[in-house]
């Protein structure tokens, strides 16, 4: 992991000089929905579905492992927005994977819960 070494030191680096890091772990559109859509697609869509959640969490699980093994503070945001999608529409019905306002105000209020749990705010 060339790039994780990368971004401990410029935490390092920030935290020396007195500035707190918070690193984002920000899930996909797909990974947000795959519990609710996996019942309703087709056979094909699932399995293309699937096939992206499982390589999201590989990769976020080891992001999260290493993140903790670091001692960087951190945010996953997935379990909240899985939460908040259950009765908020968090994205676009069309392609694009950014956040409407209410997806980026989840973030928003987690962001702030997170940084008063680390005193930070």
């Amino acid at each position: 992991m060339v790039a994780a070494s990368w971004y401990v030191k410029v935490i390092i680096a920030a935290e020396a000089r007195g500035v707190a890091c918070l690193i984002l772990v920000i899930p996909t559109k797909e990974s947000v929905y795959w519990h609710l859509a996996r019942d309703v697609l087709s056979k094909e869509e699932r399995t293309e579905l699937e096939r992206l959640a499982v390589q999201e969490t590989l990769v976020r699980d080891k992001i999260l492992v290493f993140l903790e093994q670091e001692g960087i503070h951190f945010l996953d945001l997935l379990p909240s927005m899985r939460q908040a999608a259950e009765h908020t529409t968090l994205y676009p019905e069309h392609a694009d994977g950014h956040p409407l306002g209410a997806g980026y105000r989840v973030i928003a209020m987690e962001i702030q819960r997170r940084l008063q749990e680390l005193g930070l705010h």
